[in-house]
């Protein structure tokens, strides 16, 4: 399969690519397939890459603290026709949403300071999420930016606390 989205006409990497869409919830997770998604994210096409970024927007926690699903996720975030989704997915105003966003924060989940400071949170404090986050910011606006920036400084103590914490705050 990744030969044929290398090496194969435009024509068969696209049907290529749904099917591997269609299957994305099993491939996004697992130690090969996470290869296949990231190589129709090279294909580059915004169509399907959009697509990938809703199925993901639904789990977008869950899947940025997973060492495969998280390499997957930080290649979409390469593209910045994904910044409009990530700020939707922040702002609690994207068609799918998170269902661990909706767990956690119950009415609280369309509060935007509590979504950004929650995301952020989670995010950062985790060994994979904290790549995500940091991919993120390269994308959003810049006042969602600055609002994950502020809930970053407002938490650098819990941060600091962790093995990777120094490391991301130094980054930012």
């Amino acid at each position: 399969m990744q030969r044929c989205l290398e090496k194969g006409s435009r024509a068969q990497k696209m049907a290529l690519a749904d099917v591997i869409i269609r299957h994305l919830s099993a491939l996004i997770e697992d130690p090969f397939g996470n290869y296949l998604v990231q190589n129709v994210l090279k294909l580059e096409n915004t169509e399907k890459s959009e697509m990938i970024f809703r199925v993901i927007a639904k789990d977008f926690v869950r899947l940025s603290q997973l060492k495969f699903s998280s390499n997957v996720i930080e290649k979409c975030l390469d593209s910045d026709k994904i910044g409009p989704q990530v700020d939707a997915l922040f702002f609690g105003t994207h068609e799918n949403e998170d269902i661990t966003i909706h767990r956690c924060l119950g009415k609280q989940a369309k509060n935007k300071a509590n979504r950004v400071k929650f995301l952020t949170q989670r995010l950062m404090l985790h060994s994979f999420g904290n790549y995500v986050l940091q991919k993120a910011l390269l994308v959003v606006n810049s006042g969602l930016r600055n609002q994950i920036l502020e809930s970053i400084q407002l938490q650098s103590s819990s941060l600091m606390s962790t093995k990777h914490g120094p490391k991301v705050l130094q980054k930012m």
